[in-house]
């Protein structure tokens, strides 16, 4: 987990790639002005999104050992509570890496104590 949002942070916060896609968020019609390719920005972006949740899927059904179409539901308000918790904006969705891993934690740990 470390190793993926260490590259997600210098990904996010230290390439060209990681500028365009929080450039995109920002304003696409400003983004467009600068010269960003927006539609292979969001493709990629999307991609990269799309193997995030795959890996969570995986991740998932190795701990229950079995695969299920909806293991996840559960976690959906989860989830977005940690990216909101974290400082990410929904309407333009720039965020940060770090606090929205840090949120996760947080709920995380204060779901296992309310639970026993």
């Amino acid at each position: 987990l470390l190793v993926f949002v260490g590259i997600s942070w210098f990904v996010l916060d230290r390439t060209v790639l990681g500028f365009h896609i929080r450039a995109v968020g920002g304003g696409r019609q400003s983004a467009y002005t600068s010269g960003i390719n927006i539609l292979k920005t969001k493709m990629l972006a999307h991609a990269i999104a799309g193997f995030f949740a795959a890996l969570a899927g995986l991740f998932l059904a190795a701990r229950m050992g079995s695969g299920d179409a909806l293991a996840g539901v559960p976690f959906s308000l989860d989830s977005m509570t940690a990216v909101v918790a974290g400082g990410t904006n929904f309407a333009t969705g720039v965020g940060s890496v770090v606090g929205t891993t840090v949120a996760a934690f947080l709920i995380t740990v204060l779901g296992n104590i309310f639970k026993n």
